[in-house]
This record gives C-alpha cells, structure tokens and sequence, in this order.
C-alpha cells in the first residue's frame, strides 16, 4: 500500500505544487512590472514556473510517504523506491492518454483524415441531369457533410454510367448513410457499411443497391425495391496514400 499512497500523494503533489508556483510566480512577476500583454505573464507562470513546482511537488510528496508511511530513511533507497512511484505515475498518465486516445470520436492527425471515395452507376438507358442538379450528402448522428463530385465525375463502364465523388470521414461512428438527391428523382439512400474506424483500401468494394427511397409526400423512407436501378461502392483515401 505504501507505493499506492506514494503514487497518489505524487500526483496531488505535483498538481498543488504546480499550481501553487504558478499563483505565486505570477503575483510577483506581477509586482515586478511584467507585462500581461496577450497573457504573457500567465503564460510564464503557469507554463515556465509551473513545471518547476510540480516537479518538487511531486518529489516532497512521493518522499513524505516513502518516509513516514513507509519507513524509508536511507538517500539511495529513498531514490530507489521513489523512481518505481514515478515510473508508476508515468505509466498511469500513458494509459490515461492511451484510453483517451482510443475514446476520441474524432480522427486525430496521426490517424490521418479519411476520405471515403464512391461510385454510384445506372444503366445506360437513365437519364442524368446536369452535374449541378445532383447533391450527395453523408449523415450520422453527429454531422452531415456535403460531399464532392471530381471534375470528370461522369463516365461510361460497359452498360453504365458511373458518378464519383467523395467525402470527407470526420467522426468515428459505426452508422453512416450517403443521402443522394438527383432532380426529379425520389431520395435514394445508401447504408454505409464501414467500420466506426475504416482502414485505407486501395480497391473498392463490392456494389449494392440502394436500401431505402425517400420519396415525395412519404411520411419515411421505404424499403427500396430490388430492381432499383442505383448501386453503390466505396473505399477509404487518406491524404499521401497512392
């Protein structure tokens, strides 16, 4: 229990002690006539001498316990058991971080901000209005983001026409549906069956149709008939990737 109250008393030590020279520093620094311009003066106690106070916080407090709870009076067993309470704290502030990473419902920079590029094709035979009299939209219960055609966004595959485009990932969930708006044409509704976190691929996946039709004085979408004539596939871009 003694490296479990040292740990503890560590790091209440180092926040008091960190706020503690902060407070006072800045009081001084104050009194000597530092200026407080855009927060300089706050930043220079809090930033500058707040670390130094933490780090003796932490020390007087880690050494209070290894010394009167723990019985620890020798300099060098004091320094060995005070450097396992710290590498304890270190590991117990990494696995803070590291669960607060993995708990983010954002895409982090390290992660890389994803793009998911689709393809939608019809037959031939249908009709397509202009590109500007398309809209495609990707929603989830935290956004809705507009998505974006590429300059040559129309083509001929065979006995098809495919539209592409792409939109930006900007929220990890597990539920994403691509909303398609095409002029004088029922809302077409894709779900799209991507992990909360998708990785990068350099194939797209396999086509489906779309699952539900908005139609025109519905009161909800409908189940969308098999014969629809709307596919759809994807796949995950990150930014440098080929």
């Amino acid at each position: 229990m003694t490296y479990v109250f040292a740990i503890l008393a560590g790091v209440v030590g180092a926040v008091v002690g960190w706020f503690v020279a902060g407070y006072f520093s800045g009081l001084i620094a104050g009194a000597a006539g530092m200026s407080d311009f855009e927060g300089g003066r706050g930043m220079f106690s809090f930033l500058v001498v707040g670390p130094i106070g933490g780090l003796i916080g932490l020390v007087a407090g880690v050494w209070l316990v290894l010394r009167f709870h723990g019985g620890v009076v020798d300099v060098g067993a004091v320094a060995a058991h005070g450097g396992l309470v710290v590498l304890g704290i270190v590991a117990l502030v990494a696995a803070g971080i590291g669960i607060r990473y993995l708990t983010l419902d954002t895409f982090s920079g390290e992660q890389g901000q994803p793009t998911m590029l689709f393809e939608i094709r019809v037959p031939a035979t249908f009709e397509l209005p202009a590109k500007e009299r398309i809209d495609i939209e990707l929603h989830t219960d935290r956004n809705q983001t507009n998505a974006f055609l590429h300059t040559e966004w129309l083509r001929r595959d065979g006995s098809h026409q495919v539209i592409s485009g792409g939109v930006p990932l900007y929220f990890k969930r597990s539920r994403r549906l691509l909303v398609l708006k095409v002029a004088d044409q029922p809302v077409r509704l894709f779900d799209v069956r991507l992990s909360a976190s998708p990785r990068s691929s350099r194939e797209f996946g396999t086509w489906h149709r779309t699952d539900h039709i908005d139609a025109p004085g519905s009161s909800q979408p409908s189940r969308a008939p098999k014969d629809d004539p709307f596919e759809i596939r994807y796949r995950v871009y990150r930014a440098g990737e080929e």
